[in-house]
């Protein structure tokens, strides 16, 4: 296993839409999935959560992290990821803590909405890269709230850039409706097809919403040279 398989998973989770009748989530949310082989055999977990935050000046803003376990033979990956953004979804903090095998990864990315730029740094050293954005740039988890507040107000966003460490182009396309299998239950649901190109990498997956009001991403298709992985949401 590489580190561009536990890429895949990142990209792929970070880009589950959701859509709610009144709003684009609870203000406080935690999702659990389970990460697994084309098999079936488990893989892995991983975990989604977002809550209220302060920001440095005061003013009410949002805080979201991403964590992954997986392990396979030879190979183990545990990564967190943060953000932190005003309330408009606007990023003002990017951080990854990440180890896949032997590969250390931990950077943050400070952004300046003011100045429309960012600066990426390694904190493991290197000298930091100062990027231009647009005023209201997003990292790759306050990109997905966003999406999420579009959703529910029934427009589909255009292509985007968004930031996850290196910037990322993100197309989506609606895919129709459809009966999937979660663990031990079938249920209806809406599929949306995501690309995500990147600097060095080119992904293209599938998510499932569950037709209820909150749209949760109920489960990920991702396909690997290794076969068809799959992430099912479980709490």
């Amino acid at each position: 296993m590489r580190t561009g398989w536990v890429a895949a998973w990142m990209i792929a989770v970070l880009w589950a839409p959701a859509r709610t009748a009144a709003q684009a989530g609870p203000e406080e949310e935690r999702l659990e999935y389970s990460v697994n082989y084309p098999s079936g055999l488990p893989l892995g977990t991983a975990s989604l959560e977002s809550r209220a935050a302060s920001l440095p000046d005061g003013r009410a803003g949002r805080e979201f992290v991403f964590r992954l376990q997986a392990a396979a033979p030879g190979f183990e990956a545990e990564d967190r990821y943060r953000s932190l953004a005003t309330a408009e979804y606007c990023s003002l903090e990017f951080e990854k803590d990440a180890r896949h095998g032997k590969k250390i990864i931990r950077e943050r990315m400070t952004f300046d909405p003011q100045a429309g730029t960012a600066v990426r740094q390694n904190l493991t050293g290197g000298a930091p890269a100062k990027l231009e954005t647009a005023s209201c740039a997003k990292d790759a988890l306050t990109y997905l709230q966003h999406f999420r507040r579009e959703m529910a107000a029934g427009r589909v966003p255009p292509p985007a850039t968004i930031y996850f460490g290196a910037a990322y182009q993100v197309r989506l396309a609606y895919a129709g409706r459809q009966r999937v299998r979660v663990g031990e239950e079938s249920l209806e649901a809406e599929r949306v097809q995501v690309s995500v190109k990147g600097p060095a990498s080119e992904h293209t997956f599938q998510v499932f919403l569950a037709l209820e009001p909150e749209r949760r991403p109920v489960l990920f298709q991702v396909s690997l040279p290794q076969g068809l992985f799959l992430m099912e949401l479980t709490e």
